[in-house]
């Protein structure tokens, strides 16, 4: 296994070594001089870890309830809003149309789900790559079913098109613009 995908998943968190090497791999594909990466739920930072280890020149992350642990806390790449990503006005941030990879896991209501699309459309560069965690739990009991919120979101909105699906839980999105160039 590749190491920062080995160092990556001694963060406590959910996010499989397959996930991660696809996360690795489009930092990888989006590498350039500064590869700014938006992150909405950090939990312990698993995928923060993978995107700063991975070339993240600045990394965001949006989190209401997760506090970041001393390694995340003391890196100078790392901007942290303790926050709601629903109360983040997307002009407030600062980064409108500049973010090359945006990682959604936030909260598991459509609403919510629907709140961080339209951050993501607001921040997101035109050639840059959308992944939406925990989109399908079928047969989980209670557990919200957000491929129905993505699938309207992208009907409504149309700015998104889905690019495929990995480990049945994390969708891959870019910009309706990109998919038809």
């Amino acid at each position: 296994m590749e190491k920062s995908i080995e160092n990556a998943l001694t963060f406590e968190g959910y996010t499989s070594d397959i996930s991660l090497a696809v996360i690795k791999a489009i930092c990888n594909k989006l590498k350039s001089q500064t590869l700014t990466t938006l992150e909405i739920g950090y939990f312990k930072g698993r995928t923060t870890e993978l995107v700063l280890e991975n070339g993240s020149t600045k990394h965001i992350i949006i989190d209401c309830a997760a506090n970041l642990n001393e390694k995340h806390s003391s890196d100078e790449r790392v901007i942290f809003y303790k926050s709601a990503s629903r109360y983040i006005e997307p002009s407030i941030i600062s980064f409108f149309n500049q973010v090359d990879y945006l990682f959604i896991d936030g909260g598991h209501e459509k609403g919510d789900l629907w709140n961080d699309l339209e951050l993501a459309n607001h921040l997101l560069k035109e050639d840059g790559i959308l992944v939406v965690d925990d989109i399908d739990f079928s047969g989980v009991p209670g557990y919200p079913h957000l491929i129905k919120a993505l699938d309207d979101y992208c009907d409504i909105v149309g700015s998104f098109v889905k690019i495929c699906l990995v480990d049945c839980k994390q969708m891959i999105l870019c910009r309706l613009s990109t998919f038809i160039r």
